[in-house]
């Protein structure tokens, strides 16, 4: 990945990655980096813009090049070059892993530190064990030398999640202050690969990739519901524990409620400045990453969820020139062939480029997605078993999707036998399903009461019920 390396009178201070679509402001209120000109310098801003596979300068007062010569707008810089501001400079670096490799990680009293995780923008990461309880943990260190705006980022993950209990999220246990400076945020560690590791080997198989977003969508239902937006979806963020999938990474978290703290998003989020992973972003976040709310996390699960499926995020074949264009348009839909019914149309409407076309929330695209589960496709015919009662109607995708595959439709019931509400909400269910199914014939086996119940509200005209349990029949 190209980056950034930042020195001060020869020493270098940190690395700042560039993906694809990134800028990076150096100087002025607010900006990512805030370099401290020698008083002969002048003041200096610089916005480096990430085009086309290379950095483009957009603004750079009060900067030179590496030659002396002044920088002007829209210069294309090349690994290698140096940009200068009195005893500061920030050099471009082909590859930021291969180029600045990790600092050793110091002690940390009441831990022992153990192996390198990861190294982003703001630090590194380490696993550890925590000495009082035999907990193993994972310790996020922030850069020394980390500007405000990034320190006060890392901390939030702090402020919104250290009290927060919720089954899919990693547990912020807290935050040590060492002597020198450096904060060092303590979480759980999840034991298991990263579903960005996980996807390098390929996609997933429709049925685990679907389990998978119930899952995540589950998850970020509860971070919602507790006032949270994540902002930062992608693989990366996931990590696939023995228990199930759990998110991970909330430095770019904010409360759902934006006039709760206005002023510290103002500080923390400028309008106009991206954040997050480019490939999983939605465009209002790119836009004013300050306003997005809950169907910005519901965009990027969508498109971790396309990923999974398709083997690559949205748009990895859209030329770099291109890209805003296609992400206002939104990605390409999936092709439903093999995938159930209802699918393909859950995606594209969780990665729909207007906000107010997608799920309102992660409950909200949670159940959509549970429908498509429990389908499997045999020749000439779709089968759905149902372990329990529905909770509601059919998803309006899935009734859009189903005339569109050929055959019959099958429902097992196996052992379900609901009572009052639950046998309503089935009949209702599975009246649905009958008025949209091609050809309108659907077969049903299901227990002896539970048929007999279908009989009773009409239902039996439109199916063929048969009883697993005995050889008695009922007409269709």
């Amino acid at each position: 990945m190209i980056g950034l390396e930042y020195r001060v009178r020869e020493r270098r201070v940190a690395v700042y990655p560039l993906p694809l679509g990134a800028r990076l402001e150096v100087g002025g209120d607010g900006a990512d980096v805030t370099l401290a000109p020698d008083a002969d310098s002048g003041a200096g801003v610089l916005v480096l813009d990430h085009r086309l596979g290379g950095v483009v300068v957009e603004a750079a007062e009060g900067f030179r090049s590496a030659a002396g010569g002044a920088l002007q707008r829209g210069v294309a810089l090349a690994p290698g070059d140096v940009l200068r501001l009195g005893a500061h400079a920030l050099t471009l670096v082909a590859d930021v892993a291969e180029s600045v490799p990790p600092a050793a990680a110091p002690a940390l009293p009441g831990y022992r530190v153990e192996g390198l995780l990861g190294q982003g923008g703001s630090g590194q990461v380490y696993s550890g064990t925590c000495l009082a309880d035999g907990q193993r943990v994972a310790l996020k260190w922030l850069d020394p030398e980390a500007d405000g705006l990034t320190a006060a980022r890392f901390r939030r993950e702090l402020e919104l999640l250290g009290d927060v209990r919720l089954q899919g999220v990693a547990r912020v246990r807290g935050l040590e202050e060492l002597p020198d400076g450096r904060a060092v945020l303590v979480r759980e560690l999840i034991p298991g690969p990263t579903l960005a590791e996980r996807l390098a080997e390929g996609p997933l198989d429709p049925d685990a990739a679907l389990a998978l977003g119930v899952e995540l969508a589950a998850a970020l239902g509860r971070v919602h519901a507790a006032g949270v937006v994540h902002r930062d979806l992608k693989p990366a963020n996931v990590v696939l524990g023995p228990s199930g999938p759990v998110l991970i990474d909330f430095d770019l978290a904010r409360r759902s409620t934006p006039a709760k703290n206005l002023r510290t998003l103002t500080r923390l989020t400028q309008s106009g400045v991206g954040l997050g992973s480019l490939a999983y972003l939605p465009p209002e976040q790119l836009r004013a990453a300050h306003e997005a709310d809950a169907r910005a996390d519901v965009y990027g699960l969508g498109a971790v969820l396309y990923h999974a499926l398709a083997g690559a995020p949205p748009f990895a074949q859209v030329p770099p020139e291109a890209f805003l264009e296609a992400l206002a348009a939104g990605p390409a839909p999936l092709p439903p062939a093999g995938l159930p019914p209802g699918a393909s149309a859950i995606l594209a409407r969780a990665t729909a480029a207007d906000p107010a076309a997608r799920h309102t929330d992660g409950a909200e695209l949670a159940a959509a997605l549970r429908a498509t589960l429990g389908w499997t496709l045999a020749p000439e015919q779709w089968t759905l078993t149902l372990s329990e009662a529905p909770a509601g109607e059919p998803p309006a995708e899935l009734l859009a999707d189903l005339p569109r595959h050929p055959g019959h439709l099958r429902i097992e019931l196996g052992e379900l036998e609901p009572n009052g509400s639950e046998t309503a909400r089935l009949v209702s269910f599975l009246r649905a399903l009958s008025e949209v199914c091609r050809p309108p014939l659907v077969l049903v086996r299901a227990p002896q009461d539970t048929a007999h119940s279908l009989y009773k509200v009409g239902l039996a005209p439109r199916f063929a019920l048969d009883d697993p349990r005995s050889e008695r029949g009922y007409p269709g």
